[in-house]
């Protein structure tokens, strides 16, 4: 299973990605969730909103970091809808958790 959360803190976004989408190694669905991860970080990185990533993809656990604020939150927000279309398609192997840290 892919678990998939985005924690909304105070002062920044945290979102993790652990597992794998199955244990016979559905890599279409990983693969999937890759491309959305990836293109979000490029973008945060781009625009200077990334504050971090870690990809330790051997270990199949993946995190970023990135400011809060309109444009970043917007990205966040696109890209956790298209991971929650993908957990909706193949709830199986993906699910998608949101947390929000009181202030």
């Amino acid at each position: 299973m892919l678990s998939i959360s985005i924690e909304n803190r105070p002062t920044d976004i945290v979102v993790r990605f652990d597992g794998h989408a199955g244990r016979s190694g559905n890599d279409d669905v990983c693969s999937m969730a890759s491309v959305v991860f990836y293109t979000a970080i490029n973008w945060l990185s781009q625009s200077n909103y990334l504050l971090g990533y870690n990809d330790s993809s051997c270990g199949h656990s993946r995190w970023l970091r990135a400011q809060k604020g309109e444009k970043p939150e917007a990205v966040l927000e696109a890209m956790m809808v298209g991971l929650q279309m993908l957990s909706e398609a193949y709830p199986q192997n993906v699910q998608v958790t949101r947390k929000v840290e009181a202030i």
